[in-house]
């Protein structure tokens, strides 16, 4: 039943999405015209769509900003077209940005036209920098807008392995990349027996293609003027975290069998504040509403689990000293914003959005299992009993208290200095 209706539902994203291409194959023909009398502007202009999550943002932002430099020097303007919900703030000042919510087009897909006819005839180039393979409106705006150059990635091999099950999607796919310019091909699954190849990887490359070199990642790739703290935040806190000692904990995942369980998350922040460390716990409202009431009383500790916006978060994490989480969401903020971190990793996407960062500073840990690599199909029997996987509960609390200690000495008033240069070989503290 549970297959009938995954293929129901593709089938109508197939439709609808075919039906958009299709129809911008007819008006393909006004395409000469629109070249022939559009402006030297609109020539020199190039759209970047990137329809993906906040924390995925993030992470594209070491590479836009390579993309904004190179542009700016060839006399080119650039265009960013996101999601509504991964909207990072004055984090991206600077840039020409534009908001969607693509989510809505399932069910108003006259709102995607809106947009289509909005950038139609704008833009000379459009690059899609999505690696997600199920992104297909980001597909539909790019082909469908009159540009002359369309680049995309082929795509993340190891969601395309997992998404070419279904014939639905397996086809429009590949009926979709006929129609790009240039397909850029990223890579493959596994960079080792057990590690998917890094998101990063894929942005270089298509870096790489549309302007001819390896980009140099250098942190930070977002910044943050202002200090737009929680209103719940006493002014005492906000006191103490300008001066510094303070941490942020996120306690949630967004999905029970991904959290690491809360009472050595505690234990974590106990060890920190024998040390001198306030603690402040980060989550959604649904972490709220499992943990808050876990979280003890103590003048250390601040619980704003439930109560924090975006742009809130973010500037807690550019005023602490350091974050310790186990979603790669806050984290990929933390890095781009060149804060030291570490995170709690489970294995179900191992390496994909993580093993990177600058050496030392951001600390990865986590404990090696044979489910690693295996879209967390080891949770399922967790997931029943609202539990954690077993990939994340094997994880140590000693484990995180050594990437703790090695990354300490990188905050603020340490010892330790960084020129700030993104590696793949960032240190990892194995359980």
């Amino acid at each position: 039943m549970r297959g009938l209706r995954h293929n129901a539902k593709a089938f109508y994203k197939w439709c609808l999405i075919s039906l958009f291409v299709f129809c911008s194959r007819i008006l393909g023909f006004l395409k000469k015209t629109t070249h022939r009398s559009r402006s030297e502007k609109d020539n020199d202009s190039v759209l970047i769509v990137y329809l993906e999550l906040m924390g995925d943002l993030a992470i594209f932002t070491l590479v836009l900003k390579e993309y904004r430099r190179f542009f700016e020097k060839t006399g080119k303007k650039i265009t960013v077209l996101i999601s509504r919900n991964a909207f990072l703030g004055e984090a991206l000042d600077g840039y020409d940005v534009m908001c969607v919510d693509w989510k809505s087009f399932w069910r108003h897909p006259l709102s995607a036209v809106k947009i289509i006819l909005r950038l139609w005839g704008k833009f000379g180039m459009v690059i899609n920098a999505c690696t997600h393979q199920d992104l297909f409106w980001s597909d539909v705006i790019a082909l469908s807008i009159g540009a002359a150059m369309t680049v995309r990635l082929k795509g993340e091999a190891f969601w395309e392995s997992i998404c070419a099950r279904y014939f639905f999607e397996r086809h429009l796919f590949s009926s979709m990349r006929r129609h790009y310019s240039i397909i850029v091909d990223g890579g493959s699954v596994f960079q080792g027996e057990r590690c998917i190849t890094n998101v990063l990887w894929y942005h270089v490359a298509l870096f790489k293609s549309v302007c001819g070199f390896v980009p140099q990642l250098i942190v930070p790739s977002l910044s943050v003027s202002t200090n737009d703290f929680p209103h719940a935040l006493s002014q005492e806190m906000i006191r103490r975290i300008q001066a510094g000692n303070v941490a942020v904990f996120v306690v949630g995942s967004g999905a029970a069998y991904r959290n690491w369980p809360v009472e050595r998350f505690l234990e974590v922040a106990r060890w920190l504040q024998r040390r001198g460390y306030a603690i402040i716990f980060v989550g959604s409202q649904d972490d709220a509403r499992v943990y808050s009431s876990r979280i003890p009383t103590d003048p250390l500790f601040v619980d704003l689990m439930g109560s924090t916006s975006p742009s809130e978060l973010v500037s807690l994490i550019r005023s602490a000293d350091f974050i310790v989480s186990n979603e790669t969401g806050p984290l990929h903020i933390a890095i781009a914003l060149g804060k030291p971190s570490v995170c709690i990793l489970g294995g179900g996407h191992f390496g994909r959005c993580s093993l990177y960062g600058v050496p030392g500073m951001n600390q990865w840990v986590y404990k090696e299992r044979p489910c690693f690599c295996d879209n967390w199909e080891c949770g399922v029997i967790a997931r029943a009993n609202n539990d954690a996987s077993p990939c994340i509960d094997a994880v140590a609390i000693d484990a995180v208290v050594r990437g703790l200690e090695a990354m300490l000495p990188y905050c603020r008033g340490g010892s330790r200095k960084t020129n700030g240069e993104i590696s793949f070989d960032a240190h990892l503290f194995k359980s």
